[in-house]
């Protein structure tokens, strides 16, 4: 990394860099006396432009290459020479001449792009130092390295640093008492989140003045072709210092260093200003110089890794199943391959991405749960606030969101924005903005309904969880149901993805959102009531159409047939289960109580249509009613099942009057709609004229003509049906391995999974890896889990000879799952 050095792959040649040996070496750099010299050696070393590498596949290669020559002799002379420090504070000292050398408008141009170019090759230096430490050794031998500075006549700071790792790499049984400090800071948190100086207002460990140089850095450096190098790896410098998680997958975050530091210690002031800094940055998604991304592929590849076979396991589990391409992939091939991002990809997003990937780690990895032993975390507090003088425009910031779902990144932030603890400032203002501007609620919507539409061919369990829950919490705000079934579909016609029926221009966003969900019931029915959580998804697609239900109107013929057809099939299954109720006394008790409930719920999603839409808005609904009236009335299905019955009532009332209405405009006469009558004041189930007397159309106009007529009076009121999401109290168990995981899969840097613990079982790594053959199948116990829910109650009230009683007619529609994760096989669609 000599002042002649332009390109990282001079630094694995034939030929040894003296300046780089002299780095690692035993001899301190701070015992040279000449202050020149040291100034000097400084200037060659740090002097050349910078490509750090930016995928996964030449982060590995460059590790693998530089690790023995030099990395490996700096872990063993370091605590003798103490040259790591002397490197982050050279990094904090061009820090805090950030102002005079790069912020002021006047400041000389040739020493801007010279102190910038330093600053670059600084903080890459010290990420590969640490990454290779932070890999090898623990959390104290890292710390003590970090701090380790052989100067004899500076004890006193000495002395602190070592409390300070004292400190830092205590047992389990103590927790950081950072409370003091976040309160001084209290006061002063806005205007130093604000504007942060580039000085360091008092002075610290090397460790604490490290991180706050690197906060600053991202927070400060603007974002123009010279500065990118230097801002990218001030991102992935903190990313590497937060992956300390991911080997010490056994250890509380508020145990480690450097989560205390940025969520209670000296950078948790700047925790407003740093998110708000990186979703703007996601938002923006400036382009990348062509220098950093000239060595990506131009065309989309798929990197075979020879290595990967002798750790059949490791991939899946650290990857968390997303090592593969498609969901039809086997666990043998997806751990030999992962795919490249182009270098137009990587052009367009890569500050994006990984400044997206470090605000979810910091809002999502320190935890959050009630746990007393958790940090707080300020950045997801940040975010959840969902300030827009702080994140900026909220239609720049959904439009962001919506180009890049379903990505998991992209619906993980949708999913902090929306979550019921914040602000509502977001939902608000997509429901204002909805009825005005249909497509930004389409390019939201399409993509959460095609990874729902696709869970059964393309099983992402991770992803269709959140996209599950986003959609969920779309729904339940009303205004934004009635936009949705008054939203056309883009370009007239249905998405390309569903292939079962196109809805045509008669379609909207709404008709398909109850296809989609009616039809992910129906393939998912059979998982009700089996345990194992399998009944997540059919739960909350079925809540979620009760949120829209008092808002539907338009609805396309075929997503009325198929949410009515959901009762039909309901009702065969129920009645060949009791049919096989005395045969197989293996049958699961919970699977007939779930069929009802299920049933229970559907009919509350056409109740709360017909009892608060008019009927009129919706005329296939009632079509569709008439002309699967022998299945919806179902005798053996309504028999001593009160419940069903009284809400079964009102689709009954509709059917009954509109056809009376059809009978009295057929040909039959005024004999048939007498009859038609005559049974309709009794209850009974009446017969429609055959069909080649009246035609659909014809039908369709006697509903509409007859709707003024009916009295909605008729109609028994029950409670409208409302579903909200609940998060679990112990959330870290779902989100923080899976931000691990996709911090390791996209952030183009490389971790070794060997040495991860967060993401593998606790069984030895080298065992699974030293096998070739390693099984796909292996049994492992799993360190983590993934539970939510999604709940909901009502209650209906019906007068009952002059009394009111009150029935049940909605329960808990509950999702809470817990399913480990682990590298044995791809987990099931619908478990999370």
């Amino acid at each position: 990394m000599g002042s002649n050095v332009s390109t990282l792959s001079e630094l694995t040649g034939p030929v040894r860099n003296p300046l780089l040996e002299r780095f690692c070496s035993a001899e301190p750099l701070v015992a040279v006396a000449d202050l020149d010299e040291t100034e000097a050696f400084w200037t060659n070393l740090l002097s050349h432009q910078l490509c750090p590498p930016v995928t996964s596949r030449a982060s590995r290669d460059f590790d693998e290459s530089l690790a023995l020559p030099y990395l490996a002799h700096l872990a063993v002379n370091n605590r003798t020479s103490g040259n790591l420090n002397a490197l982050l504070r050279r990094i904090i000292k061009l820090t805090d001449e950030l102002d005079d050398a790069v912020l002021q408008p006047l400041a000389d141009r040739q020493r801007r792009s010279r102190h910038l170019s330093q600053l670059g090759a600084a903080l890459f230096m010290a990420r590969c130092c640490i990454k290779y430490l932070l890999e090898s050794e623990n959390e104290r031998s890292l710390l003590e390295h970090m701090e380790f500075c052989p100067v004899e006549d500076d004890n006193q700071d000495n002395d602190d640093n070592a409390s300070v790792i004292e400190k830092k790499s205590s047992s389990s049984d103590s927790s950081p008492d950072a409370s003091q400090n976040s309160s001084d800071n209290e006061d002063n948190a806005e205007s130093s989140s604000a504007a942060p100086s580039s000085v360091a207002a008092d002075s610290g460990t090397t460790i604490e003045d490290y991180v706050e140089s690197l906060v600053k850095l991202v927070i400060l450096l603007p974002v123009d072709e010279e500065a990118f190098p230097a801002l990218l790896e001030a991102i992935n410098s903190l990313l590497v210092l937060l992956s300390l998680r991911m080997y010490h997958g056994c250890k509380s975050s508020a145990q480690l260093a450097f989560y205390q530091i940025l969520c209670t210690g000296r950078c948790a002031p700047y925790a407003r200003r740093l998110a708000a800094t990186l979703v703007q940055q996601f938002v923006a998604a400036p382009p990348a110089p062509d220098r950093l991304v000239a060595s990506a592929p131009q065309a989309p590849s798929q990197v075979y890794n020879a290595a990967a076979s002798l750790a059949t396991g490791l991939w899946y589990m650290v990857t968390l199943g997303y090592g593969s391409g498609s969901g039809g992939t086997s666990a043998a091939s997806t751990v030999s391959k992962t795919d490249e991002p182009t270098r137009a990809e990587l052009k367009r997003n890569l500050l994006s991405r990984q400044s997206l990937l470090l605000c979810l780690a910091l809002a999502l990895s320190p935890g959050y749960s009630s746990n007393e032993d958790e940090l707080d975390t300020p950045y997801r507090d940040a975010l959840l606030e969902c300030d827009a003088k702080l994140l900026g425009n909220y239609a720049g910031l959904l439009g962001a969101i919506a180009t890049n779902l379903p990505q998991d990144e992209a619906l993980l932030l949708l999913y902090l924005l929306l979550h019921p603890a914040g602000s509502h400032a977001l939902r608000n203002h997509l429901a204002s903005a909805g009825a005005n501007n249909p497509q930004l609620l389409a390019s939201l919507t399409l993509p959460l309904l095609q990874c729902i539409h696709s869970a059964n061919t393309e099983p992402q369990s991770h992803r269709l969880y959140m996209a599950m829950i986003n959609l969920l919490m779309l729904t339940e705000q009303p205004d934004l149901c009635r936009a949705m079934h008054t939203a056309p579909l883009p370009g007239g016609a249905s998405p390309a993805w569903l292939t079962e029926r196109q809805l045509g221009p008669q379609g909207t966003l709404g008709s398909l959102l109850v296809v989609v969900l009616a039809r992910c019931v129906q393939l998912n029915l059979h998982k009700l009531g089996r345990g194992g959580g399998g009944g997540y998804l059919p739960s909350n697609c079925m809540a979620a159409l009760a949120n829209q239900s008092t808002q539907a109107r338009s609805l396309h013929p075929y997503a009325c047939q198929k949410l009515l057809g959901l009762l039909t099939l309901i009702a065969t299954r129920i009645e060949k289960l009791e049919q096989q109720k005395s045969a197989t006394p293996q049958q699961s008790p919970n699977e007939l109580a779930a069929l009802e409930a299920a049933s229970r719920s559907i009919l509350e999603v056409v109740n709360g249509t017909l009892s608060r839409v008019s009927l009129a808005a919706n005329p296939h609904l009632v079509y569709t009613m008439l002309h699967q009236r022998a299945a919806l009335f179902n005798k053996r299905l309504l028999q001593n099942r009160t419940e069903l019955a009284e809400l079964a009532a009102n689709l009954l009332t509709v059917s009954q009057h509109f056809a009376a209405a059809v009978a009295r405009d057929s040909a039959a006469g005024s004999a048939a709609a007498q009859q038609q009558q005559q049974a309709a004041d009794g209850g009974e189930l009446a017969a429609l004229p055959p069909p080649s007397q009246l035609s659909e159309a014809r039908i369709m106009q006697v509903i509409s003509s007859s709707c003024a007529s009916f009295k909605r009076e008729r109609l028994r009121q029950f409670p409208e049906p409302r579903f909200k999401y609940v998060e679990e109290a112990k959330p870290d168990d779902f989100f923080v391995p899976y931000i691990w995981a996709l911090v390791y899969k996209h952030s183009g840097l490389y971790f070794n999974p060997a040495r991860i613990t967060l993401l593998k079982p606790a069984a030895s790594a080298a065992s699974a890896s030293a096998s070739a053959s390693a099984s796909a199948s292996a049994p492992a116990s799993a360190p983590a889990s993934a539970s939510a829910s999604a709940s909901a109650s009502a209650s209906a009230s019906a007068a009952r000879s002059g009394t009111a009683a009150t029935t049940a007619v909605a329960k808990a529609a509950k999702a809470a799952t817990s399913a480990s994760v682990v590298a044995s096989a791809p987990m099931e669609t619908t478990v999370v």
